[in-house]
């Protein structure tokens, strides 16, 4: 099958951020969720 280089790319990129993406899913269900508070307040904002 030929795909064009640059749907290749989107492809592998939707891959790993939906990979990435129930990766957190798991650490929240696993670890708990964190609140905005406490995200604000690990990220410092």
């Amino acid at each position: 099958m030929l795909v064009d280089i640059n749907e290749y790319e989107k492809l592998k990129a939707s891959l790993k951020l939906m990979s990435q993406l129930a990766q957190g899913e798991q650490a929240g269900k696993e670890k708990g969720w964190m609140t905005i508070e406490e995200v604000e307040a690990e990220l410092e904002i």
